[in-house]
């Protein structure tokens, strides 16, 4: 067996979290390895031929002196240099249209405008539309800036301390609160009919891949503001991320080991010592950061279309029901996304590419043949949200299905029961009771309205590794 590499942190798995976490601790010199397969979203992503995001958008903090420009800040990478190396984003406002059995709307970052849309569609339930928004307005007068703020600034003297002590303190209680509390409760007060209670629970499953009975009304805010302040899509969506920050890693001093998988983890007392890769390798770790595989099973049909196709009103992301009679192993909701005009390059000339979307429930089992009647029923609803386009929308690659884990799942299942969680500002993890050097991650790589704040959880994870030695 290869002799013991030994690592300040390795990281096993890939989570934006733990991938920006790792370039933040390479770059302040600690020796950084990233275990996990180049491919471990093909299933998730597009692959070569697709450029464009499987999205919908990173929400939270790219705006000036915001989390993302701030992280960086904190790296030296002033965001030209991000974008000479592959960091590319583009804003999208408006960006969103959710297509429903009787309603068609689209989302605006005014609130006027937003209100009047709402009012078109849903006109007998504007008095609580209103009250619900101006409830969510009031809370996020709290939440919003902070969570959104990267802090760039130098405090002097005992008063800016005090005061940024005490909006951190208001802040982490208002997490609290809300996260105790459950959407349905939030929402309570407000007697909205079935309609627009299945618009919000679209915003749910696209934006946390849950339905609105599984979130709390600390998401439930974060969505309806992040949703109407609008956002930005990575150009190139998961891999030219992931790609990206593999190449950061590199750049700083850290190593990347692909293509190998854990075959075991050897503890030594309470803590993790190494790890063997079926290839013999051991890696020797002073922490390690698990990224746990994710909780909920997507589904992506990739199609192009020729653009003269494609209707006016319809919007580079579109919520889609499923219809009269949705399958029964998937939640009600088709994530549309057409191609922005910077990843068309591979495509057919005047083609855009489209990808749909479907969630798998919990406990479903979904074969070859299955995914086969799927996409029938899928174009279906494709042809008739574009009329006239039997002939002009052709598939292009299906997603894999059962992939098999990277990490052992035995020993992940048993660490995440026996683990504490624990919560610092927009860091969440768990820690397991017999490991005390081990932080396991949810895969966040689907949560499009956290990804921002994520910048922020990823330094405080740093600071917390750091801290620990």
């Amino acid at each position: 067996m290869r002799e013991d590499k030994k690592y300040d942190a390795i990281f096993i798995g890939s989570s934006l979290l733990s991938l920006a976490a790792a370039v933040a601790l390479a770059k302040k010199g600690k020796a950084v390895a990233l275990v996990g397969r180049p491919d471990a979203l093909a299933s998730r992503a597009p692959g070569p031929t697709f450029h464009f995001g499987v999205g919908p958008f990173l929400y939270l903090g790219f705006e000036e002196g915001g989390a993302v420009e701030g992280f960086f800040a904190e790296l030296a990478l002033p965001i030209p240099t991000l974008k000479k190396k592959g960091f590319s984003y583009k804003k999208n406002i408006p960006y969103l249209q959710l297509v429903q059995a009787h309603h068609r709307i689209d989302l605006h970052s005014q609130k006027e405008d937003y209100l009047d849309e709402l009012k078109r569609e849903f006109g007998n339930q504007l008095q609580p539309i209103k009250g619900f928004l101006e409830a969510i307005e009031k809370e996020e007068q709290l939440l919003y800036p902070y969570l959104g703020k990267f802090s760039q600034m130098e405090l002097y003297g005992l008063g800016d301390r005090f005061n940024a002590w005490k909006q951190k303190l208001q802040f982490l209680q208002a997490v609290r609160n809300h996260r105790k509390k459950s959407a349905t409760e939030f929402l309570a007060p407000f007697p909205f009919n079935a309609d627009f209670n299945e618009y919000l629970n679209l915003l749910s499953l696209c934006a946390f891949r849950k339905p609105l009975s599984g979130i709390s009304s600390y998401d439930l805010i974060l969505m309806m503001s992040g949703l109407q302040k609008g956002g930005v899509r990575m150009i190139g969506g998961y891999f030219t991320l992931f790609n990206f920050f593999q190449k950061l890693i590199r750049e700083c001093g850290g190593e990347i080991i692909e293509s190998r998988k854990v075959t075991r983890v050897e503890l030594a007392g309470k803590k993790a010592e190494r790890l063997v890769l079926e290839d013999g390798a051991r890696l020797s770790g002073q922490y390690w950061v698990i990224t746990q595989s994710p909780g909920e099973s997507v589904i992506t049909f990739y199609f192009t279309i020729r653009k003269e196709w494609i209707p006016s009103p319809m919007r580079e992301n579109i919520l889609m029901t499923w219809g009269e009679e949705v399958p029964p192993d998937v939640e009600d909701i088709l994530m549309l996304r057409l191609s922005l005009p910077e990843e068309e390059k591979d495509f057919p000339p005047g083609c855009r590419g489209l990808t749909v979307t479907c969630l798998i429930r919990a406990g479903a089992s979904v074969d070859e043949s299955r995914l086969e009647e799927l996409k029938e029923r899928i174009l279906s609803r494709l042809h008739w949200l574009i009329p006239f386009s039997k002939a002009e929308i052709k598939e292009i690659t299906l997603s894999s299905v059962g992939e098999e884990p990277f990490f052992p799942s035995e020993i992940e299942k048993s660490w995440g029961e026996n683990a504490k969680k624990f919560s610092k500002g927009a860091l969440g993890y768990l820690q397991p009771k017999e490991v005390k050097n081990v932080f396991m991650l949810s895969s966040d790589l689907s949560e499009h309205l956290g990804w921002g704040s994520t910048f922020v959880a990823a330094m405080a994870l740093t600071n917390l590794i750091e801290g620990n030695r």
